[in-house]
């Protein structure tokens, strides 16, 4: 086998394993992105519970005077408070479903970029095979060679 068949197919798999690990970076940086975003979103909804749980308590604080003037004010603040809060609670949702589909997409570039790399390193295993079989090959022509060319010689000399 010639020596340029197993170098091309060593480059086109190192090639490939480099493009792999590309898109596998890429694919880490995504899912990362989406854990992140989903961090936000939990923790966003953190503080829409403790908020209303400090609206709750200042209510709960205040005299009844005070309570029937800020009955509305209360109401409606509780009444946002709750529907920011469900409108987060769905966010929430598809940023686990995006950082999910993200995570899948991460495992496929991660199989990938392994397949690539095991199949750079067949390559790599057959381009030291195909330079080990051609050194060989080359000595043994060279000790075939050898005794045809001692023999011409002492045949030159003698004469």
């Amino acid at each position: 086998m010639k020596l340029e068949e197993p170098a091309m197919l060593l480059r086109l798999r190192r090639l490939r394993e480099e493009r792999a690990a590309r898109e596998r970076a890429q694919a880490t940086a995504r899912r990362n992105a989406a854990e992140a975003q989903a961090q936000q979103r939990r923790a966003a909804l953190q503080v829409f519970d403790a908020e209303l749980a400090a609206l709750s308590g200042h209510l709960d604080a205040i005299s009844e005077a005070t309570v029937a003037r800020v009955a509305l004010y209360a109401s409606a603040r509780r009444e946002d408070l709750a529907e920011r809060r469900e409108r987060c609670e769905y966010d929430l949702i598809d940023d686990e479903e995006a950082l999910t589909d993200a995570q899948r997409a991460l495992d496929e570039a991660t199989l990938n970029w392994r397949t690539a790399h095991v199949r750079s390193d067949a390559a790599m295993g057959l381009l030291q095979k195909a330079r080990r079989d051609s050194r060989r090959a080359a000595e043994q022509r060279l000790e075939r060679e050898q005794p045809a060319a001692r023999h011409a010689l002492a045949i030159a000399t003698a004469s």
